[in-house]
C-alpha cells in the first residue's frame, strides 16, 4: 500500500511538472484587434482619384472619413468633401466591414456603395464604382 501512494504521488509531480512546463511555454498575447477597431477614427485623404484623373489639389482641397465603430465590423461613416469652389459634401452612413476585411459598405437612405479595401496600419486605401465614377482614395489616420 506504501508503494501505491508513493506511485501516485510520483504521478501527481509528474503531471504537475507537465502542466508548470506547458503553462511557461504558452504566450499570453492581446487579441489582434478587429478590421473595425482599426479603421476606427479619423482619416485624411492624401490621394483621390474620379475615373483615373487625380482630383486632390485641384477640385477638391480636402476630403476627410471619419468612422465611429460600433462593433461586429460595423458603425457610422462621415465623410466630409471640401471642393475648390468652397462648397462641402457630406456623405453619411452606416459601414460594414466585409469579405474578412477586404471590403466595406457604406449605406444611407439613397443605397449603398461597395469599396475594395485594403487597411495596413495607418494607411487606408478604397476603390468603388460612386455614381458611375470609379473612386481611388489613399488616406492616413
Amino acid at each position: 500500500m506504501i508503494k501505491m501512494k508513493h506511485l501516485n504521488l510520483r504521478n501527481a509531480f509528474f503531471f504537475l511538472a507537465l502542466f508548470m512546463s506547458v503553462a511557461t511555454f504558452t504566450s499570453c498575447t492581446e487579441d489582434e484587434p478587429t478590421v473595425s477597431e482599426q479603421l476606427n477614427g479619423e482619416w485624411d485623404a492624401k490621394s483621390f482619384t474620379a475615373d483615373g484623373v487625380e482630383v486632390m489639389g485641384t477640385l477638391v482641397t480636402s476630403f476627410e472619413l471619419e468612422f465611429d465603430d460600433e462593433g461586429d465590423d460595423q458603425g457610422e461613416a462621415k465623410w466630409t468633401i471640401i471642393f475648390s469652389t468652397g462648397q462641402t459634401q457630406v456623405i453619411e452612413g452606416d459601414y460594414e466591414v466585409r469579405d474578412g476585411g477586404d471590403e466595406l459598405r457604406i449605406s444611407d437612405a439613397t443605397g449603398r456603395i461597395d469599396f475594395d479595401m485594403d487597411l495596413s496600419g495607418d494607411e487606408l486605401e478604397l476603390t468603388g464604382i460612386v455614381s458611375g465614377e470609379r473612386w481611388e482614395i489613399e488616406a492616413d489616420k
